[in-house]
């Protein structure tokens, strides 16, 4: 998922939710809602073991000092 591009999972009030995902040729929008569950759920899986902030500034100064 994350790997191919940006991907955005875009929630509504009125409408169905749906996702955008960025390829490397262009982009699509998902609409299908078992899709966009998934999306979701891959969403948050990479949130949850996601370094925060200062801990990825730490990483990457670790990387450039080595």
């Amino acid at each position: 998922m994350a790997l191919t591009g940006q991907v955005i999972v875009l929630n509504f009030e009125q409408v169905r939710s749906s996702a955008y995902s960025e390829l490397h040729e262009g982009a699509m929008y998902i609409q299908d809602e078992e899709q966009v569950d998934s999306y979701t759920m891959a969403a948050k899986s990479l949130r949850w073991v996601a370094l925060s902030p200062d801990q990825s500034r730490d990483l990457i100064e670790d990387m450039l000092q080595a």
